[in-house]
């Protein structure tokens, strides 16, 4: 999962929106247990050249030929998840989102699928919560993701001398993730003695995250040689990525030119079952009763099979 946080921007003042982050674990979660599912119930499917040089590793599912896109919305407020379970009725006048921008046009088609689904699990939004949760033997994946010019540099160069140093006062124990000279994803796991400097063995030409096993109550400091320039990890600056509880909803389906001709614009701010507080960007949106059915797009598909 971490390999795709090169795709994660900051927002414009540099701050890093964990949420984002946590849809973005819930979205291959998705993906995954999607394939399996297809695999499971023997629904006839290829893959798809992946949409970005970024995920070369990752391959998207088509149907019939048709590549099928599946967008997520992550429901993470437990009062919300009690309402789905007890009337899950109350979903059909809720939005399905799509984003109002297509990534990479050169490989859109109208007739490829656009797949809707819903995730929902209770997530940790602060540090309270972390310590809560690791003291009570859950679960956890704790991470600090790095600034896009450390993870997106504009000159690829060799990192000679990325360090690593914390001033806890016992060993710890941290991963460190980017690429190497060939854009290949790649992890280092490093044992770092008490506020002792330590070189990264393996080279790197950029470094997309930091992860450590358990909270800390010191400082992480990891030194880009390059830059110049040290980031110093608070305790509190450290989320934990884990969705806890998962449950995967299939919502319904439309093909892409449905989708444009029929969604609406639904501006930034905008309040919904996956965003209560409001979307953090313009989408486009069309309610969740007007999709076609997941029984409606597995009989379509085995007739595409057929036809091939």
């Amino acid at each position: 999962m971490c390999q795709y946080l090169v795709n994660f921007q900051n927002d414009a003042d540099g701050k890093t929106d964990f949420d984002t982050l946590r849809e973005m674990v819930a979205q291959k979660a998705v993906e995954l247990a999607f394939r399996r599912h297809l695999v499971q119930t023997n629904i006839p499917h290829q893959v798809a050249e992946p949409n970005t040089f970024t995920e070369q590793d990752y391959h998207d599912i088509a149907l019939g030929g048709r590549r099928c896109d599946v967008m997520v919305g992550l429901v993470s407020r437990k009062e919300d998840i009690t309402r789905i379970r007890k009337t899950p009725e109350i979903m059909l006048n809720e939005l399905a989102l799509a984003p109002s921008a297509e990534s990479n046009p050169g490989h859109i088609s109208k007739e490829d699928i656009v797949l809707f689904a819903l995730a929902t699990g209770l997530v940790t939004r602060n540090w309270d919560d972390i310590r809560a949760a690791q003291a009570a033997g859950q679960p956890h994946y704790i991470m600090y993701p790095m600034p896009r010019k450390w993870a997106q540099p504009k000159k690829w160069r060799e990192l000679n001398g990325l360090s690593l140093k914390s001033d806890v006062d016992e060993s710890l124990e941290v991963e460190i993730g980017g690429q190497d000279g060939g854009r290949r994803f790649q992890r280092e796991q490093i044992i770092m003695p008490p506020r002792t400097r330590i070189e990264t063995q393996k080279k790197f030409w950029s470094v997309f995250y930091l992860h450590i096993r358990d909270s800390v109550d010191g400082m992480v400091g990891i030194h880009h040689p390059r830059l110049n320039e040290t980031i110093l990890v608070q305790p509190r600056q450290w989320a934990n990525l884990w969705v806890y509880g998962m449950e995967i909803i299939l919502l319904g389906y439309l093909q892409r030119a449905e989708l444009h001709s029929t969604a609406e614009r639904v501006r930034a701010g905008t309040r919904t079952l996956q965003a209560p507080y409001g979307t953090r960007k313009e989408y486009l949106g069309i309610p969740i009763r007007k999709l076609r059915s997941i029984e409606d797009l597995y009989t379509r598909t085995r007739k595409w099979a057929t036809q091939q």
